[in-house]
């Protein structure tokens, strides 16, 4: 499908996942995640060959809003995945990355099975997952695995818990070592941070992530002056519950939501 929209030409393919069936074992051990939330892990199955890196999104609350090549061209330096921080091991009175070992210690493995990073987007490393020959049954095997180990049905945080433990020592954090702070997310910049912070970043978020806030549901669960038709929406919460430094961030969706609405509209008629 051919789109000319937002001043540029987008491309879409659809890509069926065959056998969708097989990632239901990954959902069972993941918490209230979808089975779909999986896919990602065979996308260098999926994608053409000629592919040798993706940036995975997560659907409907995430937006791109500024230049993401630093992030999407960044040298994967051997690793599997590029991906923003979302937890460290403090080891020397710093805080350092966690290593393939730490999946082993029950002093880290929880943290790790929570997300070392926010799987709202992540950069692959689709050569090297052709290479390593990662499959399904890999995946699989790691979640039966885990849930094993933990004695526990929800034994990992959903998707970014099951990749966390998949690729613990494997994945590039941007702009690490030289930068160690979870605060320290202009590719994944989730709004929770408001929860915890009252100043503005010392950075300008390229990609928003509506999640993890403490008061704040997803964007399309808010109120706004101009009601959205195409988009389901169900209006549980108003503006005025965000905490200060988010409703900026809902309207900015808002924003593209309407002109979403707009293409659709010109695609129908």
């Amino acid at each position: 499908m051919y789109i000319h929209a937002f001043g540029g030409d987008i491309y879409f393919h659809a890509v069926t996942v065959p056998h969708s069936e097989q990632f239901d074992e990954l959902a069972r051990h993941g918490g209230s995640w979808s089975s779909a939330a999986y896919y990602p892990l065979i996308a260098h199955q999926l994608l053409p060959k000629d592919v040798d890196r993706a940036l995975y999104f997560d659907a409907a609350d995430t937006l791109v809003i500024g230049d993401i090549s630093p992030y999407y061209d960044a040298d994967f330096q051997g690793k599997s995945l590029i991906v923003m921080a979302n937890s460290y091991k403090i080891q020397e009175n710093q805080l350092t990355a966690y290593s393939l070992a730490d999946l082993s210690n029950p002093k880290h493995r929880a943290a790790i099975l929570r997300g070392m990073f926010n799987s709202g987007n992540y950069v692959m490393n689709l050569a090297k997952m052709r290479h390593d020959q990662l499959t399904i049954h890999d995946y699989q095997y790691l979640a039966r695995t885990l849930a094993e180990v933990t004695g526990e049905k929800d034994a990992y945080f959903g998707d970014q818990g099951l990749l966390s433990a998949a690729f613990c020592g494997d994945t590039h954090i941007f702009g690490y070592p030289e930068i160690r702070n979870i605060w320290y997310m202009p590719y994944n910049f989730c709004v929770w941070y408001y929860d915890r912070q009252r100043e503005e970043p010392d950075y300008k978020p390229a990609i928003l992530h509506f999640c993890g806030s403490f008061l704040a549901g997803k964007p399309w669960q808010f109120r706004y002056p101009i009601p959205l038709r195409h988009i389901p929406q169900n209006p549980v919460h108003e503006i005025r519950e965000l905490v200060i430094g988010q409703a900026a961030w809902y309207y900015l969706w808002h924003e593209y939501a309407l002109l979403a609405e707009r293409v659709l509209d010109d695609i129908s008629s």
